[in-house]
């Protein structure tokens, strides 16, 4: 015979996950009005942590080289000094050269830092099979 498959317990599960979409609409609101409301970026603070930050090196190695790239970051963790000042120090690029490499749209923009290599299509199209 016609036997249905059925969850008892699905209308306590359903409860259960709508309760806690409730709870955390009510926590993203709190989230809000009391942190998010009223913040304020330190552009002169966020500035001097990408400075001070190794990190940038991975922008600076295609235009440098590898050995050059690891010599720098080695230095700069050693002496505390940042990556900007050795490489200017060095004379490795010039200033202007840096500043458009290090530029922040640059950094995050598909492509290398600093260049006009840029991808005329987004990455996952240039994987795509086509039938």
């Amino acid at each position: 015979a016609g036997q249905f498959e059925l969850n008892v317990m699905e209308p306590v599960l359903v409860f259960n996950l709508l309760q806690s979409i409730s709870i955390m609409k009510n926590v993203f609101v709190v989230f809000r009005k009391y942190l998010v409301e009223g913040l304020v970026a330190n552009a002169d603070r966020m500035k001097a942590y990408v400075d001070n930050s190794t990190g940038v090196i991975t922008a600076i190695n295609p235009h440098v080289g590898y050995e050059t790239a690891a010599r720098i970051a080695r230095e700069a963790n050693l002496t505390g000094k940042s990556v900007r000042e050795l490489i200017l120090r060095d004379k490795v690029l010039t200033e202007e050269q840096l500043n458009r490499i290090l530029d922040p749209y640059e950094m995050t923009s598909p492509g290398i830092a600093g260049t006009d290599k840029k991808p005329d299509r987004p990455w996952w199209e240039e994987h795509t099979v086509n039938h």
